[in-house]
């Protein structure tokens, strides 16, 4: 990687979690009517598929409820913005030898895939939780947890299926994650093959992006490829709109779960 090329996550920032979180801590207190000291069985019974056991009985009390809702979205918060990081770990990740290197940019695939699933999933239980809060006070939204699976599906869908390729054995690989999977090149006439079809590859794709650049605007289009600096710059970029479309789905979605008029706009 080319170290100049390194900036900082410019879009979902742990600002613009803590003020969504007072928003909505604000609004669901607002909510609770004078005497509710306790929710009832349907929230109740989604509190204890969410902590253990021995601790269930820390989570009976309104505020209790609501102090749960508030970390678990501060997790998944979280979990958004650090999405971020992961093809910035590739600016800071010196290898010893190309095996770990390969490993280690196979794994950053596997990963920034698994996230993706992990805050489709992890959100939409999440947010059914907030709507069984929200509709026990009166204000909830019971169609905000579907609403939330699909749009994320169609906002990543080719993410999602592609973690899906990797994970069962009954789909057909995609050619990136083939190429990732590639074993230690022991001899030049492994090497020169692999370097052959990756030569044919990149052709074909260069090929395909410049066909394609001719009908965007120049100042839309992205850097070419030699360029290292400015490519990497602008797909370090490409990364934080991925985070920030995820941040907006996922307040618009959990604010709508307790009738709060998110500030954030449907993603594009």
């Amino acid at each position: 990687m080319t170290k100049e090329a390194y900036q900082e996550p410019s879009q979902v920032d742990q600002a613009t979690v803590n003020q969504f979180m007072t928003r909505w801590k604000t609004h669901v207190v607002q909510a609770i009517r004078p005497g509710h000291d306790a929710f009832g069985t349907k929230v109740s019974n989604i509190v204890d598929k969410m902590v253990a056991p021995s601790a269930r009985d820390n989570y009976r009390k309104t505020d209790q409820v609501i102090n749960l809702a508030l970390t678990e979205i501060d997790f998944l918060a979280q979990k958004i913005r650090r999405y971020q990081y992961i093809e910035r770990y590739k600016f800071h990740f010196q290898s010893p030898n190309p095996e770990i290197g390969m490993g280690f940019a196979e794994h950053m695939y596997l990963l920034r895939n698994s996230e993706l699933y992990g805050v489709l999933e992890q959100g939409e239980t999440l947010i059914r939780f907030a709507s069984a809060v929200g509709e026990e006070l009166g204000v909830g939204d019971d169609k905000a947890a579907p609403k939330y699976h699909k749009l994320f599906k169609e906002k990543f869908e080719r993410r999602l299926r592609e973690r899906h390729r990797m994970t069962h054995a009954h789909e057909r690989p995609s050619l990136v994650s083939r190429l990732l999977q590639l074993g230690e090149l022991k001899t030049d006439d492994e090497r020169k093959m692999v370097e052959k079809t990756l030569g044919m590859i990149y052709g074909s794709i260069t090929a395909i992006m410049e066909a394609i650049n001719k009908d965007i605007p120049e100042e839309k289009r992205p850097p070419s490829s030699k360029d290292k600096k400015a490519f990497q710059a602008w797909y370090l970029e490409r990364v934080d709109d991925e985070a920030a479309i995820m941040w907006k789905i996922f307040s618009n979605a959990v604010s709508s779960a307790v009738g709060l008029t998110n500030s954030e706009q449907p993603p594009a």
